[in-house]
């Protein structure tokens, strides 16, 4: 059995990897603002406050910082992107911090990014790991969010970061707030529909992250399946898993700036971003195609 800490475990990425984590044996501990309750794998910590319940790294083999503010949450107001940063700058600190003053030994850390970092891009620039960062708010929160994560290789420990894509679930993410529309026929592409959806099937991703930990290798991943698709397409193949035609041509720019101001930066996004470093270390996707994603999660 293999112990795990997650931080942000209880938003939708923490919950899947906890019970896919959990499934197959491993005991799973969570950092949350709630008290302590050591029973069922929950110790508290406050980042604002800099408190951790030491005993949740009593024993752990690997830790996954998954913590941050919601993107597109609440609308982006200056104090809630000072907050979408520093959240997750602070996070990774603290962690450090009480890793490096009580000298707790871990296999391994993955760190959440995501493809943000790549900023909006030309829909035929294939993004791989070496690609540079891009301009605009996200990118600059990834950069800066990598760069204060390169603090837990500094102290020892061999550090993955994953770039997550739009991340396909039916309990939450980008994916819930379409199904009602498109069942009740109102879901269209966005704009002119040609944006690259960079997407990835949940359980994938936490298999992935699994995947990364194990390997023990510093690298950098972007968390993405196999096949990116148009936004067009992405719009079609949900209505076709729910069994629904979308009879609307597109949702135009302006209503879908009107609606959330600045944060349509991250909802009109396009960047073909390609899992090229976990392909090459031998990840398997078991969804590669969007029909077979959204199939398992819609039918």
């Amino acid at each position: 059995m293999k112990r795990y800490l997650i931080s942000g475990g209880t938003g939708l990425i923490g919950q899947a990897l906890k019970s896919h984590l959990e499934s197959s044996g491993h005991e799973v501990r969570v950092l949350s603002r709630r008290k302590t309750d050591a029973s069922n794998g929950v110790f508290h910590w406050n980042v604002d406050s800099g408190e951790l319940d030491l005993k949740a790294f009593e024993s752990i083999d690997y830790l996954i910082n998954l913590a941050g503010a919601g993107v597109i949450d609440k609308a982006w107001t200056v104090a809630y992107k000072t907050e979408i940063l520093e959240s997750r700058l602070k996070s990774s600190r603290l962690l450090q911090k009480v890793i490096s003053e009580n000298k707790i030994s871990l296999k391994s850390v993955a760190c959440a990014s995501a493809i943000g970092f790549y900023g909006d891009r030309d829909s035929e620039e294939i993004l791989t790991e070496e690609s540079a960062t891009g301009t605009g708010y996200l990118a600059a929160v990834c950069s800066n969010w990598e760069e204060v994560n390169k603090g837990f290789e500094q102290l020892g420990i061999p550090t993955q970061v994953l770039r997550i894509g739009i991340v396909l679930s039916n309990k939450g993410g980008a994916l819930k707030p379409l199904i009602p529309l498109t069942k009740a026929f109102l879901s269209a592409p966005l704009g002119n529909g040609k944006q690259v959806v960079s997407w990835v099937h949940i359980l994938d991703l936490v298999r992935m992250i699994e995947f990364v930990l194990e390997k023990g290798e510093s690298a950098t991943y972007n968390a993405v399946g196999p096949s990116p698709v148009t936004n067009k397409v992405y719009t079609k193949a949900i209505g076709k898993a729910l069994k629904r035609p979308i009879l609307f041509p597109f949702v135009p720019v302006f209503a879908i700036k009107l609606i959330f101001g600045e944060r349509s930066e991250a909802i009109l996004m396009s960047s073909n971003v390609q899992a090229k470093k976990a392909l090459s270390a031998g990840f398997e996707f078991r969804f590669k195609k969007i029909d077979e994603a959204l199939s398992d999660l819609l039918s």
